[in-house]
């Protein structure tokens, strides 16, 4: 029989201190507010790296390669693209990121990657299967667009670039899963009142970003496979719709999982002479 109670009471801590189930999100919901918030820290600094470690191995590889490919001729002067060598120019090519020069943005090059950065003389243009965006180059811009210069500068500015990335994505993870959870827990509060459960503004807060955790993480598992060439685009845009579905049913899920407010008027001994 203590075998039994210890077992269960091991069951119930491990839940409190996961987000993966429905009981592991009420659990970490219901639980000490430091245990939430080092639980909350954990996992958006997991998603943090997922996103540093992308555009390390996505974006940041693509334009070293790209650097590395250009030739000893061609600059920005002020805000205008010289270049006198060939018409269109693909600097690097892969299954995920191509860059080129088009001075002419003539889009001969055409698009087979899922982003495509294409250099032209006055604007630079993004293309996606969203569409194409264009950005002028600034009148103030005027430097080599060589190897020789280009490549001590990218060397020196990548760590920082993607150390702002790391800064700003771990603070948009708090942030936003802080407003989300007020939201839902806006929502969950109302739900939990009509299933007649005990919550408190506080444990509806911590349940409505706790119920963001386990989509986060299959988000995160998508980042990674889609940046290992194992999932295409399209998986990773199913991937964030899917990981929108699963909170919204951790949310409907979860408040199961609350105390009822008839077993609290059970132990009242007031309530039991009514």
């Amino acid at each position: 029989m203590s075998n039994l109670k210890s077992s269960s009471e091991s069951a119930a801590i491990l839940s409190g201190w996961q987000p993966f189930t429905f009981g592991g999100v009420a659990g970490l919901a219901l639980g000490p507010r430091w245990r939430f918030g080092l639980v909350r820290f954990v996992l958006a600094l997991t998603s943090t790296i997922c996103v540093v470690w992308f555009c390390n191995v996505v974006f940041a590889e693509a334009i070293r390669q790209a650097i590395d490919h250009l030739s000893d001729t061609g600059a920005i002067h002020h805000g205008q693209m010289e270049w006198s060598g060939p018409p269109v120019v693909v600097l690097v090519r892969g299954p995920i990121v191509t860059i080129l020069i088009d001075p002419a943005l003539s889009g001969e090059a055409g698009q087979v990657t899922d982003w495509q950065v294409e250099l032209g003389r006055q604007t630079m243009r993004f293309r996606s299967i969203f569409g194409f965006s264009e950005i002028p180059y600034a009148p103030a811009w005027s430097f080599p667009l060589t190897r020789e210069a280009l490549e001590p500068w990218w060397g020196a500015w990548e760590p920082v670039i993607l150390a702002g990335i790391a800064a700003g994505s771990l603070i948009f993870f708090l942030v936003v899963w802080g407003v989300l959870g007020g939201v839902y827990g806006l929502l969950l509060g109302i739900y939990a009142y009509f299933l007649d459960r005990r919550v408190t503004v506080a444990v509806c807060w911590r349940a409505g970003q706790a119920a963001l955790f386990p989509g986060a993480l299959l988000l995160d598992a998508a980042i990674v496979l889609y940046g290992l060439k194992q999932l295409d685009f399209i998986g990773l845009a199913f991937a964030f719709g899917l990981h929108l579905v699963i909170a919204w049913v951790y949310l409907v899920v979860t408040p199961l999982d609350f105390p009822r407010l008839q077993a609290a008027r059970a132990r009242n001994p007031f309530a039991a002479r009514e």
